[in-house]
């Protein structure tokens, strides 16, 4: 229904910077950024976009086998504001590569993939989905080889963001295979993050939209393929948004739902126990009741005998039995608690009277 459109804006910002300071700012409300990109702890994560692939390309007759090889070479990087440019310099420092024995050259977009077709740069760096299309024409363009970068886990211990990825023999060209081989690499998963103050119901919509249209979108953009959500256990370096978490979770049974068996079980249990302590309880008073009838009858037998005493005596006889009587009566009646009819011990054959 109209109520439950959502409106979405997409533009493209200079880097990760950028895009992290408009959201701080308040001017956007979602920003796709590198995993290890995170600097802010009032952020909270949406979902996983794709994997942001570290290459490292260089022209074939350039002679770079590995990271070491960049010596000497002029390498193109993304924007300075970029976090891809701080992830190349991650990758150097893990080579100990001296910044000066290369010549480093920051670009604006795609423009490092014209300038190492044209042959004004050796290498190239850029963070991918694995088969991007740019990298795929590059490919077909000019003869390139894909650098491996082997220290992945290394490189994890300082930033627990990367993992490590493989790029698969021919996934850019199969013939000549581009890789020639499958070749280790880094990854840094691209990841929608939104700020902690973006209400719940927005959040929700917007995953909404993102999840259900997904087989739509991966019509225009394969990207869309490598949607998926994040773990909700607490193993992200973000937290999840609670709006997100709430549409993830819509198909989860209720704690009734999901308990229904050992609930009915125990309401069942629990009622055949009332039962029977409710007929123990009924019985037992029933009980105490028939006492009291016999306590009854020793008492009239007690009057019937004192009326036709004689003598003084006599009748004194009769004090003992109507005592005892009279006590146990008493005593059964207290536990009970109940309203007994009693016989009146009285001169008046026939009467009677209540007590409590």
């Amino acid at each position: 229904g109209p109520d439950d459109s959502v409106r979405i804006g997409v533009f493209q910002t200079a880097g990760s910077s950028e895009s992290l300071k408009l959201l701080e700012d308040g001017i956007i409300d979602f920003a796709a950024i590198p995993a290890d990109a995170i600097s802010r702890p009032d952020l909270a994560m949406v979902a996983n976009l794709y994997p942001d692939t570290y290459h490292l390309i260089a022209r074939r007759d350039a002679g770079i086998r590995s990271v070491r090889d960049l010596v000497g070479k002029r390498v193109g990087l993304p924007a300075i504001t970029s976090s891809e440019y701080r992830s190349f310099w991650y990758i150097i420092d893990q080579y100990t590569v001296q910044p000066e024995r290369f010549t480093a050259r920051a670009f604006d977009q795609d423009d490092a993939i014209i300038a190492l077709r044209n042959r004004e740069i050796d290498a190239m760096f850029v963070m991918r989905a694995p088969g991007n299309r740019r990298l795929k024409w590059l490919a077909d363009a000019a003869q390139i080889d894909i650098v491996e970068i082997d220290q992945a886990a290394a490189m994890q211990v300082k930033r627990p963001a990367l993992k490590q990825m493989t790029l698969a023999k021919g996934v850019y060209s199969g013939t000549p295979a581009i890789p020639e081989r499958d070749i280790a690499t880094v990854a840094a998963d691209r990841i929608l993050v939104t700020r902690n103050a973006v209400p719940d119901e927005v959040v929700r919509r917007v995953t909404a939209t993102l999840f259900e249209n997904q087989r739509e979108l991966s019509l225009s953009s394969r990207l869309a393929g490598f949607v998926s959500q994040p773990q909700l256990s607490g193993a992200t370096l973000l937290p999840v948004h609670p709006g997100a978490v709430a549409f993830y979770n819509r198909d989860q049974p209720s704690f009734f739902q999901e308990n229904a068996e050992p609930i009915g079980v125990t309401v069942s249990v629990a009622a055949i126990l009332a039962s029977l302590l409710l007929w123990a309880k009924r019985r037992w008073e029933e009980g105490q009741k028939g006492r009291i009838d016999v306590y009854n009858l020793d008492l009239l037998k007690v009057t019937e005998t004192a009326r036709n005493s004689a003598s003084a005596k006599e009748l004194a006889g009769c004090a003992p039995a109507c005592s005892r009587c009279w006590t146990r009566w008493f005593m059964t009646w207290t536990r009970t608690r109940s309203m007994v009819r009693v016989s009146s011990i009285s001169p008046s054959p026939g009467g009677s009277h209540w007590m409590r």
